[in-house]
């Protein structure tokens, strides 16, 4: 049996007053010191897509984050539309293949019919060779016995 070992927890006294307003003028600050701004990156402003707005409570801070986020989302989503365009240059190419294959199917059917009716014919140019064979035979055996009998 494991016994989880408990871990302290600082006092509130440890930490001090957190004041929100100057952390979120420090992110601000160290987010614009490091990157230009997302405008001199690749001259475009983050905007939300069409289909999201901005609460008017949020914070900028709070903004960017959400314009940030749903920006990779939104690219992410574009990207699999354009996986969509592939699938369908794909589906596009994979029909002209079936048509290929079925015009080869019909040819494949047409050549073994082709061998069926040479087959069809072989056979019945031997059996008339069997029976004029046969009959030659029965020719010529009445012949001899008629030349016998005279």
């Amino acid at each position: 049996m494991f016994v989880k070992e408990r871990k302290r927890l600082l006092p509130p006294e440890h930490f001090g007053l957190v004041e929100l307003e100057k952390l979120e003028q420090d992110i601000v600050d160290a987010s614009t010191s490091r990157n230009p701004p997302m405008s001199e990156q690749n001259n475009e402003v983050l905007q939300p897509p069409p289909y999201l707005q901005h609460a008017p409570e949020v914070s900028k801070i709070g903004r960017l984050s959400a314009d940030a986020v749903a920006s990779e989302y939104e690219a992410a989503a574009k990207a699999i539309e354009d996986m969509g365009k592939d699938l369908v240059e794909m589906q596009r190419k994979l029909e002209s293949e079936i048509q290929t294959a079925h015009a080869a199917l019909d040819e494949i059917k047409q050549l073994a019919a082709t061998y069926r009716q040479k087959a069809t014919d072989a056979f019945n140019r031997i059996e008339a060779a069997s029976i004029v064979v046969q009959n030659v035979r029965a020719v010529c055996r009445d012949a001899a016995e008629t030349v016998k009998a005279h």
